[in-house]
């Protein structure tokens, strides 16, 4: 198992029920140009930033789905819904046109990482709506010359969306 999921098990089991209680600690953005739709708190712990996710695409068909790196080491968990993640590979940083080696189906329970710069990811609604964790690490260096900062495709979560996403973990959590 990685370092980093097995510190994103850690967190979840010791540390994230009394971080999510509070709310102080935590930021709210939603992505609002790609698809699927994502809806994110996060905080910082230590060097890292654990986010999270509710994403939706209600018409999942993944055509407006994009294929993209992370800036950092991530580790994921899915708490509930499912998608499909096609994984790709680059060999240099310049490269922006992955090769796509693999198609996987990530269900509720399941973890897994993106542990270096060459790998990217496209994800896929299959259910309409799906809550999941991430943590990541320290940003990559060097770092792709490419890679925007994504703040252009962010609004601020408006505080009924913030108080519904964090009743949401709590109760897939078991936080109440």
């Amino acid at each position: 198992m990685s370092v980093m999921i097995t510190e994103l098990k850690r967190i979840i089991s010791e540390d994230l029920p009394s971080l999510i209680l509070d709310r102080s600690r935590w930021n709210a953005v939603v992505t609002c140009v790609r698809k699927p739709t994502l809806a994110r708190l996060y905080t910082i712990i230590g060097k890292n930033r654990l986010s999270l996710h509710f994403t939706t695409d209600p018409d999942f068909t993944g055509e407006d789905s994009v294929f993209h790196i992370h800036a950092w080491p991530m580790a994921a968990t899915v708490l509930e819904g499912r998608y499909s993640m096609e994984l790709g590979r680059t060999k240099h940083l310049e490269d922006t046109n992955p090769e796509k080696v693999s198609t996987l189906e990530i269900n509720s329970g399941c973890f897994y990482d993106m542990p270096d710069v060459f790998t990217w990811h496209r994800v896929v609604s299959i259910t309409p709506q799906c809550f999941s964790i991430m943590l990541n690490g320290q940003h990559w260096d060097p770092m792709p010359k490419f890679l925007s900062s994504g703040k252009e495709y962010l609004r601020v979560m408006t505080e009924s969306e913030k108080t519904w996403q964090f009743k949401e973990f709590e109760r897939l959590l078991g936080i109440l």
